[in-house]
């Protein structure tokens, strides 16, 4: 079981989907944190602003155009844990690990985990 298998299955017990007002219940918020900041492979990598969280069945990142998931950790204090964005222009996208990609935008650089 990797990371998105976990999120996913906490997202179809503690998730409020309402459109763009879309987010995960304080329970969720908090199992997720736990789960982040406990995991490996996140702690190992650096450089981002914050971790987006998104589903596995979801489109990936793609240069030149916008992105969204739920957001965790934002490092300019933004948004709430576990609140959905949509990101800026993606202006580039580096692999890091099988489900961890860092995606470059204007203003931000964001974890993703897919």
């Amino acid at each position: 079981m990797n990371l998105t298998d976990i999120f996913d299955g906490v997202r179809k017990e503690h998730y409020n989907a309402c459109g763009d007002k879309s987010q995960f219940t304080e329970d969720g918020v908090g199992f997720i944190r736990s789960v982040l900041a406990c995991d490996r492979l996140v702690n190992s990598c650096d450089g981002y602003d914050g971790i987006l969280i998104t589903s596995k069945d979801q489109t990936p990142p793609v240069v030149g155009e916008r992105f969204y998931g739920d957001v965790f950790f934002d490092g300019k204090n933004r948004f709430k844990d576990g609140v959905f964005i949509i990101t800026g222009t993606v202006q580039e996208i580096i692999p890091l690990h099988t489900e961890i990609t860092l995606i470059k935008t204007n203003r931000s650089n964001y974890l993703v985990i897919q």
